[in-house]
């Protein structure tokens, strides 16, 4: 994995800022540098953090950095332009780790000029790509898969790179996408090992981030290396994955082995466009995670704010009906969704239900 006297393993989030945050909870074990690893990671944030559907380019930001020339860095300084929030931002403000923005605009051809800049400039020995949940894994035309695109396009920013890069996989069926028996199916068939399980020592450097962010797998996965155990519900469509031992497991496997069992990834290889490559997912899975996005987007500027009698009543509704389903825990993101705020706010939620919630994560308990 890279020889520690030097600068380890650059991390990749294969898609976006849940991934890039699940990055630093596994960096210790990928040997990243030290407790400063450098993530590469999609501005690619939900309507309830930034309303704009799709991911955000370095002319999205104002007050960065630059790490080379074709990379942007996402400080603790760095506002979104045209409204809403970054995770990589809120990740900068809350970590010590360095986060360089993955621009996707420039297809997977631009995205690997990005990553040789990186490894050229500092130097890594070695890439890791990180996916909670195990999408990256798939052949690309599972049913299941919501976000086909992103996973794919930065698994094919990898293919024949010039160092050593392996894909890392946790948290199996946690994004409630592929079902941890598929993922872990999967794995086996491309050659993947166990690798590590993740577990409270790994978590704590990171316990402000995890509190804050709304990123659900990996949350979850976090909540699993604390022993947390449940049926969590999760999404604005209610679905539910179990927390169990296994959720902590860290899955490693050769890139070539991962791009030579996903179409999808082969036919971004050579794409110069988010276009083009955004064409090529619809072409073959008949869907993108942007169109969906997109209708978000415009359901958004349509809903009014709550008011707190409005949430208190929709949550104690919602209580009583999750635990009627046998659903034990919810992530914030949820509880944003069950409220229909128009945005999402931490601190709000963790007044509204109280003794409900984890203490160091974005997680709630449905019974009290």
């Amino acid at each position: 994995m890279g020889d520690d006297r030097r600068r380890g393993a650059l991390l990749v989030a294969a898609g976006g800022g849940g991934d890039a945050l699940a990055s630093l909870l596994m960096s210790r074990r990928l040997k990243a540098a030290d407790q400063s690893p450098i993530v590469v990671s999609y501005s690619w944030d939900r309507r309830i953090l930034d309303p704009l559907p799709g991911p955000r380019s370095g002319r999205d930001f104002e007050e960065v950095g630059h790490l080379t020339t074709q990379n942007v860095e996402i400080t603790a300084k760095s506002r979104l332009r045209y409204g809403g929030l970054s995770t990589l931002g809120l990740l900068a403000r809350t970590t010590t780790a360095r986060f360089a923005l993955l621009d996707p605009h420039g297809g997977a051809i631009s995205m690997r000029q990005q990553l040789v800049q990186l490894i050229e400039k500092f130097p890594f020995e070695s890439v890791v790509l990180v996916d909670v949940g195990g999408d990256v894994l798939a052949t690309g035309v599972e049913l299941e898969l919501r976000s086909p695109l992103a996973d794919a396009l930065s698994l094919a920013a990898l293919a024949d790179f010039p160092v050593p890069v392996h894909v890392a996989v946790a948290g199996l069926g946690l994004d409630g996408e592929l079902s941890p028996s598929y993922a872990s199916s999967r794995s086996v068939s491309l050659g993947g090992t166990l690798f590590a399980r993740l577990d409270v020592q790994d978590i704590e450097p990171w316990y402000s981030p995890l509190a804050q962010l709304p990123t659900e797998a990996t949350t979850l996965l976090a909540a699993a290396a604390l022993g947390v155990r449940g049926r969590a519900e999760i999404r604005d469509n209610a679905d539910s994955v179990s927390v169990i031992d296994e959720s902590a497991d860290i899955y490693l496997l050769p890139i070539s082995n991962v791009l030579a069992g996903n179409q999808l990834a082969q036919k971004l290889v050579a794409t110069r466009s988010l276009v083009e490559a955004e064409d090529a997912v619809v072409s073959i899975c008949g869907r993108s995670e942007l169109s969906y996005e997109r209708q978000k987007a415009a359901k958004l500027r349509s809903m009014v704010a709550p008011t707190v009698k409005e949430m208190r009543r929709r949550l104690e509704d919602y209580w009583t009906s999750s635990t009627e389903r046998g659903i034990t825990l919810a992530t914030f993101r949820r509880i944003t969704e069950v409220m229909k705020l128009t945005r999402y706010d931490a601190a709000l939620i963790r007044s509204l239900v109280g003794s409900r919630a984890h203490r160091y994560l974005a997680l709630c308990q449905t019974s009290s």
